[in-house]
């Protein structure tokens, strides 16, 4: 445990360990189905559809059938691959988990994304392999910053919600995992994070 009495560390997904960039989908899928990316982006992050998605209130193949239905038609896999690959890896911050591993600090990803964009960075970044809970948003069936998921993150550590840290890029993500007790922080960027770790005595 450390000074602060951390006993686990949680990491979003999206901005904290992966950069990612919602225009690269909207771009590539515009090409796909030959619409324009305003529309495209309409169809799936204006409309909801993409929540939904990412608290698996829909599967795979009604998710890609109701924007298709919108933007123009096109194969499933093609379209699920231009959703999801969006993302680049965050070497700084990946070396700050290394670390915290080898310091043998608990580790897990707390993160709002959806089944497809999960798939994609497991097959490309091995995003499971260190982390040894994973708190995601398509599995709980409900995203950040609903009180719901901090509930289940810290019941998936299985430690108290005041022994958990946790970083996020996102301001009302962070409001809200300290209004479930965490000790949470907005990510900045890796120095800053390696500043809080050390703070806490955990690196």
């Amino acid at each position: 445990m450390s000074r602060c009495g951390i006993e686990f560390v949680y990491f979003d997904l999206g901005n904290v360990l992966l950069a990612f960039d919602h225009g690269i989908a909207n771009r590539e899928i515009a090409k796909l189905v030959g619409a324009s990316e305003v529309a495209v982006n309409q169809a799936i992050f204006e409309s909801g559809l993409q929540d939904r998605y990412e608290c698996g209130q829909l599967a795979c193949d009604e998710f890609h059938e109701r924007c298709v239905t919108q933007i123009g038609e096109c194969d499933r896999d093609a379209f699920l691959h231009a959703l999801s690959n969006i993302f680049s890896r965050i070497d700084a911050v990946w070396s700050l988990v290394e670390r915290l591993r080898a310091a043998n600090v608990r580790i897990g990803i707390l993160s709002n994304t959806c089944l497809a964009h999960w798939c994609f960075v497991t097959e490309h970044f091995q995003a499971p392999r260190p982390f040894e809970v994973l708190a995601l948003s398509y599995e709980i069936g409900v995203m950040k910053p609903g009180a719901e998921i901090y509930h289940r993150a810290a019941q998936l550590a299985s430690v108290p919600a005041e022994a958990i840290f946790f970083a996020d890029d996102r301001l009302d993500n962070v409001h809200a995992a300290r209004e479930a007790g965490f000790d949470a922080v907005q990510f900045l960027d890796a120095a800053q994070l390696e500043s809080q770790l050390v703070e806490r005595g955990l690196l």
